[in-house]
């Protein structure tokens, strides 16, 4: 099985389109995991917006990326068809992964107000999406949803590139999953972590045996 780590940037929509779309994708960036979490392969695109003919001074500050950068990139539905095709070229077994569900809620949106249809393997990509943040969360019984900054922080990770980069992102999510999925490096970073919170999370009818005990 290959394991597809992804990332999103949005613009916002104009007023005209609201209705239909409040954002829309204006990059993706997509990690290629191998069977060893190993990284074999990058996947990485602007997305021309359709929505509006600018972009918005709060995400442009965001992400650094500017209408001149998109403004001759392909279109949505061109880049789902690449992405789907170098995805469908892998030739395995795949598992979607991104740092909160946002990224495939976005897509799902866009496609519908784009009139972009899925075929049965973009069905069987999307039946296959899995929310990577929910995952580390609970694997370190943490009982909210931590921003990816605060994760790698927490994991000791030194991030790579400009947050809210596509490709960046993807990139530093990949680490997470690499550490998180190896049990014996999870084990060594937050074994303390685990072992606590593991402690803590038992009942009293975990920690005694009531068995023993006579009530009248």
């Amino acid at each position: 099985m290959k394991h597809i780590v992804i990332d999103l940037e949005m613009n916002g929509t104009s007023n005209k389109f609201q209705e239909k779309c409040k954002m829309e994708i204006i990059q993706i960036g997509v990690v290629l995991l191998d069977e060893n979490y190993e990284i074999a392969d990058q996947f990485s695109s602007y997305v021309k917006p359709q929505f509006n003919t600018k972009m918005e001074n709060f995400y442009e500050n965001l992400t650094g990326i500017s209408y001149f950068m998109v403004n001759k990139a392909p279109v949505f539905f061109q880049v789902m068809d690449s992405f789907f095709s170098w995805l469908y070229s892998l030739e395995d077994d795949l598992e979607i992964l991104a740092w909160s569900e946002n990224d495939l809620m976005q897509i799902l949106l866009e496609a519908q107000a784009k009139d972009y249809e899925f075929d049965e393997f973009g069905d069987y990509v999307l039946d296959n999406w899995f929310d990577f943040q929910q995952e580390f969360s609970h694997k370190l019984f943490i009982d909210h949803r931590c921003s990816l900054k605060d994760a790698l922080d927490f994991a000791g990770i030194q991030p790579m590139g400009h947050w809210h980069d596509a490709l960046d992102d993807a990139l530093n999510t990949a680490h997470l999953v690499s550490l998180i999925r190896n049990e014996e490096a999870c084990l060594k970073i937050f074994g303390n972590v685990i072992e606590l919170q593991t402690i803590h999370k038992n009942t009293l009818g975990d920690l005694f045996d009531f068995s023993q005990f006579v009530f009248e």
